[in-house]
């Protein structure tokens, strides 16, 4: 019998090109069709190598990497929420996945590990936010039970994209 190992780790300055690259290709997965292209540009854009390599250098580890058969597939990034209307102190601000790596069941485990970076740091309640017809990501909220917590509206060149959230209390594990 063979085993699998995941890991999971803070990032280093050396997976900026890595995370870049799984950015790009998981909102490019997930988000066409949701969106109209030259959004999805412009979001995209806006997230380069450069963006990323500055993230890792004056915030260390920001991010936090899957390891899967030694290499970087996936990302859960962390911190103080955003958005107070969703009575959550706490958010996932992203949770990318290599699109051949979704539906797999990787994302429960950096949900989890997003979890307990939030939990370690005292929040108590969490949102993710996601585009509301990501089905993806809506699936993986709900088997994780969370719960819509609110509805909103981001505004990219102009075109109002919306949004859903889900909460969690911190203090449950997802796996």
């Amino acid at each position: 019998m063979k085993t699998v190992t995941l890991e999971i780790r803070s990032a280093r300055i050396e997976d900026a090109a890595t995370l870049c690259t799984i950015y790009e290709t998981a909102m490019r997965s997930s988000h066409t069709g949701l969106m109209p292209a030259q959004a999805l540009n412009h979001m995209l854009n806006r997230r380069g190598l450069q963006w990323w390599e500055n993230l890792l250098i004056t915030h260390p580890g920001a991010p936090l990497c899957l390891h899967f058969q030694n290499k970087v597939v996936g990302y859960v990034s962390v911190g103080k929420s955003r958005v107070e209307r969703t009575n959550c102190d706490g958010e996932i601000f992203e949770l990318c996945l290599l699109p051949e790596y979704q539906g797999l069941g990787f994302g429960k485990p950096l949900l989890e590990a997003g979890r307990r970076r939030l939990a370690a740091a005292g929040f108590k309640r969490a949102a993710i936010w996601m585009v509301q017809d990501n089905e993806s990501a809506t699936q993986l909220c709900k088997s994780a039970k969370t719960q819509m917590v609110a509805k909103g509206c981001e505004k990219i060149l102009g075109i109002d994209l919306p949004l859903v959230a889900y909460g969690f209390d911190i203090q449950k594990a997802f796996v």
